[in-house]
């Protein structure tokens, strides 16, 4: 659990910390909150940097629904070449500058679920929920631990039972509408700055088909100005 000021501080280093890969022309292509390990409190360091998006693993959650989609119709001979992975720069379905939109849709998540653990926007006779990671109600993956957000069953998510759960027909994924707004909600205490952060986080969310989404420096910026706006 994060107070607000450690929730105010981890959100701008995360946003940075991608922010920075992004300003040397690379894209993650698979991030997830396993993508990040604290070096110490609230100083989260970026790992798992491949340079490919791939159709196995706990990342999948995570993914932008346009890379989920595509990965249906990803040309036989590029499996084959690359043991199904998407490369970063131009020789798969996307351009880096996609595959960085498809970045902050991630971070965007992943936000998300640090927003749900800080302690400020619930009542002070509650703690916030256990954890768990984004879209459990839909991703119903067993674990062999409760406490094991990132288990060896987890890690076993095909880009198939991502797209059965994730784009099923109803969902809104790929439309004009929030594609979260049904099953991504922050807590319902009145914290002033809920609503800016809402807003934000649905930013990162916007369909690639509609328009941009905001960038990790964007976000860095906005979540750099709560601190001192919102005590």
């Amino acid at each position: 659990c994060y107070s607000w000021s450690d929730f105010c501080r981890l959100a701008c280093a995360l946003c940075a910390a991608v922010a920075q890969l992004h300003s040397i022309g690379r894209a993650h292509c698979r991030l997830e909150t396993a993508s990040f390990v604290l070096r110490g409190p609230l100083a989260p360091l970026l790992v798992g940097l491949s340079g490919f998006w791939s159709t196995v693993g706990s990342h999948l959650r995570y993914a932008a629904p346009e890379l989920l989609a595509a990965s249906q119709q990803t040309p036989q001979h590029h499996n084959q070449k690359r043991n199904g992975k998407l490369h970063q720069q131009g020789q798969g379905s996307f351009n880096l500058e996609q595959l960085m939109a498809a970045d902050s849709y991630s971070l965007g998540l992943i936000l998300w679920e640090v927003a749900t653990r800080c302690s400020a926007f619930y009542d002070k006779s509650e703690s916030p929920p256990s954890y768990a990671p984004v879209f459990s109600d839909r991703l119903k993956v067993r674990s062999s631990s409760a406490s094991s957000a990132d288990s060896s069953a987890q890690r076993t998510l095909t880009a198939s039972q991502a797209r059965a759960a994730l784009l099923r027909p109803g969902l809104d994924y790929l439309s004009t509408a929030n594609p979260l707004s049904a099953s991504l909600t922050l807590p319902v205490q009145n914290h002033p700055a809920l609503p800016f952060i809402a807003e934000t986080l649905a930013e990162c969310w916007t369909p690639a088909s509609v328009g941009k989404r905001l960038s990790p420096a964007s976000l860095h910026a906005r979540f750099s100005s709560l601190a001192p706006n919102f005590v």
